[in-house]
């Protein structure tokens, strides 16, 4: 009897020791939450992933069930911070994403829808205004309080912003914030101009993972870049979501990076883009051949230039990350195969819309990198390695839907790699 009443004693101690720390933990986070400034990525997340943790009790009724509407309707009712305090579902009905943000622009997107994901078993909801490119989820995410007594930021309402674009909705100085949401080149070039310690910049090893594959590889079709803000803090932090995607036998392929701009670091953050730098760290830039013009001055500015075909291929030859990732992938095809390089070409004598060509010749068989370039500085990619560096290295939408989007202004004068939200 002494035993098991020892052994009762025990339990009871347990149990109300481990009811003290989760109690600690739970206080904790909520005060880091609410000392916040309502925009902390990692704040929400522990709150999320803390109460998705917690056991109401098998015989608790679940009173946040089915309220995912509910969660909507508080976003979309929520007052923002501009002049004459909109609500955020009047901001976003009027365009607010697509007339200051340049990513809609760029990746032709123009409408969204509101979905919701509840945190299991609590009182929390995520909210996102939704669009899609491909395989890419993305736009403005609130994580929604509906419990009057459960732990919020101060004055947030239960609303909280969870990611820049929606930060951007509530501001006063929207204007202002946008500025740092609109530096996609920028992101884009902090990335692909890194240079491994080979010698080989990503936006090289990038063309080589694509166009140096064996022949009879799987078809790949490449997608290209969206660029996404993540979290922004004026003056400090900026962080990007940098997605490249493809199709590889007609399977979606997603490269996930992330970029912070205050000091132009990036990381992989999914399996493909871990390989995707993997490979590009083994490669040596010790062989590659410079392919451009040697006979030219390539330190002149193109607008110098006055023959008119000489000015097109100066403007061509400013690409230098594409020329030099050109280069790489012809040096690195070069190492497996009887390969030669039969150099520039302009057609037609004269020009001043040019088809500007480089040659070579692999495993006996003539090929050519080509671009159509006017005197003007404008270059469009023809099929081939010249579209694959454009896509891998540029922030353009597929050759197809630019197309479809000029077709349509004139008639109106992921494997788990596969899908991401940021």
């Amino acid at each position: 009897m002494v035993v098991r009443r020892r052994r009762n004693d025990q339990r009871i101690v347990y149990m109300v020791a481990g009811g003290v720390i989760v109690a600690l933990l739970l206080i904790m986070l909520t005060v880091l939450l609410v000392r916040s400034d309502g925009s902390s990525a990692a704040a929400l997340e522990e709150l999320a992933s803390a109460s998705a943790s917690r056991d109401a009790g098998p015989s608790a009724p679940d009173a946040w069930a089915h309220q995912g509407l509910v969660a909507i309707q508080r976003v979309q009712r929520a007052r923002t911070q501009r002049e004459g305090a909109p609500t955020v579902g009047e901001v976003v009905a009027a365009g607010a994403l697509q007339g200051s943000v340049a990513l809609y622009t760029q990746l032709g997107v123009t409408d969204g829808e509101w979905v919701h994901r509840r945190v299991p078993g609590r009182s929390l909801y995520w909210v996102t205004w939704q669009s899609t490119y491909h395989g890419i989820n993305f736009g403005p995410r609130w994580l929604v309080q509906l419990d009057a007594d459960g732990p919020s930021p101060a004055g947030s309402g239960g609303v909280i912003p969870a990611n820049a674009l929606a930060e951007l909705l509530h501001r006063a100085d929207a204007d202002r914030y946008v500025r740092y949401l609109n530096r996609s080149e920028q992101v884009l070039n902090a990335l692909i101009d890194h240079r491994f310690e080979g010698g080989v910049r990503l936006a090289s090893a990038l063309l080589i993972y694509f166009g140096g594959r064996e022949r009879g590889a799987a078809a790949t079709e490449l997608i290209g870049w969206a660029v996404i803000p993540r979290r922004v803090e004026v003056g400090g932090e900026v962080l990007y979501d940098a997605f490249f995607q493809w199709r590889e036998d007609d399977r979606p392929r997603v490269a996930h990076f992330q970029v912070n701009l205050q000091n132009n670091q990036f990381e992989p953050r999914n399996l493909l883009a871990n390989r995707i730098v993997a490979d590009a760290g083994g490669i040596s830039a010790e062989s590659f051949v410079d392919i451009r013009p040697q006979s030219l001055d390539l330190s002149m500015d193109p607008r110098r230039e006055r023959t008119p075909h000489v000015r097109a291929l100066r403007y061509l030859l400013a690409r230098e990350q594409m020329v030099e990732a050109v280069g790489a992938l012809l040096s690195f095809r070069a190492r497996r195969a009887a390969f030669t390089y039969t150099g520039w070409n302009i057609e037609p004598a004269g020009c001043t819309t040019c088809t500007i060509s480089y040659g070579f010749t692999e495993d006996g068989e003539a090929g050519s990198v080509q671009w159509t370039v006017t005197s003007e500085g404008r270059i469009d990619a023809m099929p081939g390695i010249a579209m694959m560096a454009q896509q891998a290295l540029s922030i353009t939408r597929p050759a197809a839907e630019q197309d479809d989007a000029r077709a349509q202004a004139g008639t109106e004068e992921q494997d788990d790699d596969a899908t991401a939200t940021p």
